[in-house]
């Protein structure tokens, strides 16, 4: 399934996370990404191995870039950790903000306590049309241990429309399973767009897909079965100051890591880390990407077509990005060689 490797002149530190998005510009397949150094988006030509255009983020927010959304190469949204939504055109050769929203003022209208984000890297912003998807947290979020607030409270997503002058609320959605109230698995969940109103979304303990239709409000669960996934035991808090508890559970535990959809074949590729050892007995310390992984490939009738073993140390998943001929992935940290480029797999599933 590896057809080649190549390497492209960025740094994975320097790369603002969940930032790397694939585009075709006349015909050639590019990147687009955000420097967080130079504060830049550049758009690069995988086919030219050269950078063809960019724009300087910083004269329109100083925050950190969290997420963006590429609609065409002259058309692009900036989402700022600050909660500010920018839509950037380009017009006779010059890169210009033509509307902005702060997404805080929705949030605010449903919980005053909260504010918008993009939830790390595996929950962006999914745009179509005028319509966007994207987060809340309550700012007791990350203070509180109780599993009602932690969870079903906590974080949940919104469904807005992009007017001239505001974001009009048009839903919310909360697809945690009811039994966070009673069990508390510290999980981590995906949420992917598959189509103009189609949501995916995974849950790192779950084998199961949770698909959500944003006009008809519905959510389908499918189960998706693999051999390498037993479903671990709730998050002990009364362990969570002991040395490395957190990084044990994470990484001995089997769970979905990632979950990416690919619209040329309309695939979807579910990651699943195994069990696994923090600490070997020959004193050899494991990370997250150490450990045997499964990619999982799903149809569009979200049904398992196939599972594919990857041995540990091989492949690390932020920054994986899709074209219409390839899906790469990056290349281990252990196996980058040039610390000023990044090398991805090619790889044709």
């Amino acid at each position: 399934y590896i057809v080649d490797t190549i390497s492209i002149p960025i740094s994975q530190n320097s790369i603002a996370h969940n930032t790397i998005k694939a585009l075709q510009v006349n015909g050639e397949e590019h990147i687009a990404y955000v420097q967080k150094t130079s504060r830049c988006l550049y758009f690069y030509s995988l086919d030219k191995a050269a950078i063809t255009d960019s724009i300087a983020l910083s004269q329109y927010n100083h925050s950190d870039v969290d997420d963006l959304h590429i609609k065409d190469h002259n058309t692009v949204y900036i989402s700022y950790d600050d909660g500010n939504l920018f839509l950037l055109k380009k017009e006779n050769l010059k890169w210009n903000a033509i509307n902005n929203w702060d997404m805080n003022l929705v949030t605010n209208k449903i919980d005053s306590n909260s504010y918008f984000s993009v939830y790390q890297y595996r929950n962006g912003i999914c745009i179509f049309g005028d319509t966007v998807v994207g987060s809340i947290y309550t700012k007791n979020y990350e203070k509180s241990l109780t599993v009602d607030t932690f969870f079903i409270k906590g974080h949940y997503d919104i469904i807005g429309k992009l007017q001239s002058n505001e974001v009009q609320l048009i839903d919310t959605i909360n697809i945690y399973p009811k039994y966070f109230l009673q069990n508390d698995y510290h999980a981590s969940r995906n949420r992917i767009s598959i189509n103009s109103h189609t949501l995916l979304y995974t849950f790192d303990h779950i084998d199961s897909i949770f698909v959500h239709d944003i006009y008809t409000k519905q959510t389908q669960t499918y189960k998706i079965s693999s051999p390498f996934f037993t479903r671990r035991a709730p998050y002990d808090y009364s362990q969570m100051n002991e040395s490395f508890y957190e990084n044990n559970y994470h990484i001995n535990n089997a769970e979905f890591s990632m979950v990416f959809h690919n619209p040329y074949s309309k695939q979807n590729y579910l990651f699943l880390k195994h069990d696994g050892t923090r600490i070997e007995e020959d004193n050899t310390e494991n990370d997250y990407y150490d450990i045997n992984m499964s990619l999982i490939i799903v149809d569009s009738s979200f049904k398992k077509s196939k599972e594919l073993f990857i041995p540990g140390s091989t492949l690390e998943l932020p920054h994986t990005f899709i074209t219409e001929k390839y899906f790469y992935i990056p290349l281990h940290y252990k196996n980058q060689k040039d610390p000023s480029t990044m090398t991805f797999y090619k790889i044709k599933l």
